[in-house]
C-alpha cells in the first residue's frame, strides 16, 4: 500500500478511461471540541490496475476493502 497516496491507473489506447478516484474522510457526528483519535485517521489508500479493487487502512491497522459492483459508467 501506498503511505496516504493513490496512483491512477492507465487505460489503453481506445480502451476505457481511466477512474477517477476521489477520497473524503468522513466521521460522522461529532460535537464541538470533541478530538479525532490518530488511530481512525486513514494512513493507506491502494487500488488495482481495473480499479475493481479498493484497499483503506487506518493508523489503528484495520483494512477495509472495497469491491466496485457496478457495471455502467454514471455520469
Amino acid at each position: 500500500m501506498n503511505n496516504g497516496g493513490a496512483e491512477a491507473a492507465v487505460a489503453p489506447v481506445g480502451g476505457p478511461q481511466p477512474l477517477e478516484w476521489k477520497f473524503s474522510q468522513v466521521f460522522g457526528e461529532r460535537t464541538a471540541g470533541e478530538e479525532i483519535h490518530d488511530v481512525n485517521i486513514i494512513s493507506a489508500i491502494e487500488f488495482n490496475r481495473t480499479g475493481d479493487h479498493l484497499a483503506t487502512r487506518d493508523r489503528g491497522g484495520r483494512v477495509v476493502l472495497f469491491e466496485r459492483t457496478d457495471t455502467q459508467d454514471v455520469t
